[in-house]
């Protein structure tokens, strides 16, 4: 650790002088925008495709939508299409809601970047999984939402919880709060419920996006962040 001449450390790179004392710095809210910008964004995107997409004609909507039959087709595109897309407001709120949640959390923790990266890649993995696991099945229907990518987002901040509970054991890293893994787990736990009550649900999207985010993240995350 670096020290300066008043025997006082410093982080930054330069010497601390009685008149230049070291500041604390201030802590940022939960749900403060500065630290949630690619989760506000999210939400907002998704809000207005819903709105776009339900003034759709039928057909047009199909289009836009997943299904095995799109991808067999080549339109690829779907796999990202259908993530802004939802089938009711019902729909639409429980995810964006799980959404802000987790965004809340994970984002400040892992920065913007990152956060996307495994929104966006969890969301097309789950995609491709709803293919794969369907396409045996033998079930052409259609899926929309942005439920695989936010399960992503649930896998990557579940692996920090369990980093971090190690991690700390050990007197390393910054604690995670008994508060935010009772709020995960209830969050996690509702979308489960939530995916199993309904059989239109696509359930291997979700298990697909929670397998990628928890891949990702240990990928993307080095412990030292954690």
């Amino acid at each position: 650790m670096p020290y300066d001449s008043y025997g006082r450390y410093y982080d930054d790179g330069r010497p601390v002088s009685p008149a230049d004392p070291i500041q604390p710095k201030r802590r940022q809210g939960m749900f403060s925008g500065t630290q949630m910008k690619a989760t506000l964004v999210l939400i907002a995107a998704n809000a207005v495709f819903f709105v776009i997409t339900s003034l759709l004609p039928d057909r047009i909507y199909s289009s836009l939508a997943l299904s095995t039959y799109s991808l067999r087709l080549g339109d690829w595109w779907t796999l990202v299409s259908s993530m802004f897309m939802h089938s009711g407001f019902s729909h639409i709120a429980n995810n964006m809601i799980s959404l802000l949640f987790v965004g809340a959390f994970l984002e400040p923790r892992i920065g913007t970047a990152r956060f996307s990266a495994i929104y966006a890649l969890s969301g097309i993995v789950g995609g491709i999984a709803f293919y794969f696991i369907h396409t045996v099945m033998g079930d052409h229907s259609l899926v929309v939402g942005a439920s695989g990518a936010i399960f992503g987002l649930f896998g990557a901040y579940g692996y920090l919880i369990l980093k971090n509970h190690l991690l700390h054991g050990r007197g390393d890293g910054t604690p995670i709060t008994e508060i935010q893994v009772a709020l995960f787990g209830f969050f996690l736990l509702e979308n489960i419920v939530y995916g199993l009550a309904d059989s239109s649900v696509a359930n291997s999207a979700h298990l697909g996006g929670l397998v990628a985010g928890i891949i990702l993240a240990r990928a993307l995350i080095p412990a030292e962040e954690i």
